[in-house]
């Protein structure tokens, strides 16, 4: 699955960075809940952030909702305070806030345009890097 997603994870700046891109289904969601899981053992469990770039993401799938929205509470429960979402339009951005409202993360989740906008709100909220 990787040609959907790549998560890496820095325990050293608290910090889990993933680029989701291509068409998800269902399927791609679930394998992804799987791998991100192991991907940010060595973070979660203390007080972490999670930086998305979703730009080349897309997904007309409805399903993808709720099984992405337990992905957050997921993180949520294990010690993420902070996501930033990069994404490219306004579709993705109103699927993105569906995602967070199902996973209650609306109050630490944002969205942004550009990379750049992105990194300085997490360093805005003490995150190194």
């Amino acid at each position: 699955m990787k040609e959907y997603y790549n998560i890496k994870a820095y325990p050293d700046q608290n910090l889990v960075v993933e680029v989701c891109k291509g068409d998800w289904t269902k399927e791609v969601a679930e394998k992804y809940l799987d791998d991100f899981k192991k991907s940010a053992a060595d973070v979660t469990g203390k007080s972490w952030a999670l930086l998305t770039d979703a730009r080349d993401w897309k997904s007309a799938d409805d399903e993808i909702i709720e099984i992405v929205g337990s992905h957050f509470d997921w993180n949520r429960q294990n010690g993420m305070q902070h996501n930033a979402n990069i994404v490219s339009g306004i579709i993705e951005q109103r699927k993105l806030q569906q995602m967070f409202d199902s996973g209650g993360v609306s109050q630490i989740a944002k969205v942004f345009l550009s990379k750049e906008e992105a990194m300085q709100w997490l360093r805005d909220e003490g995150y190194k890097f």
